[in-house]
């Protein structure tokens, strides 16, 4: 008798050597972008929050041109204003970040 694998175990083999290797490519390629986002995300709420508090520290909003950008929305209420500001790259997704400034704050937009 002979010893050894047959040719029907050495594929069977193989074919789980092989989906094992996509589901690991795979796995790999989601935690890339994943990794991707949360650098752009990162990026982009620095980027936003500097910008929110350079404006609301009086400085003209106009000067603080950068690669992202930006929108900003003013609804005014009793108790202030509340200022929504959206940050994001042209081709990419956008952050958008809210605050609540007191009456009488001097700011620009």
């Amino acid at each position: 008798m002979k010893s050894g694998f047959t040719l029907l175990e050495v594929l069977i083999s193989l074919a789980i050597v092989g989906i094992l290797i996509v589901v690991i490519l795979e796995s790999e390629n989601l935690n890339l972008k994943v990794r991707e986002n949360s650098s752009l995300y990162t990026s982009l709420l620095l980027s936003g929050n500097d910008l929110l508090s350079r404006v609301l520290s009086g400085e003209k909003i106009s000067s603080l041109q950068g690669e992202e950008g930006w929108e900003v929305e003013e609804e005014k209420a009793d108790y202030g204003e509340k200022v929504e500001m959206k940050v994001g790259k042209p081709s990419g997704p956008w952050l958008i970040l809210h605050t609540y400034v007191e009456k009488g704050t001097d700011y620009k937009f």
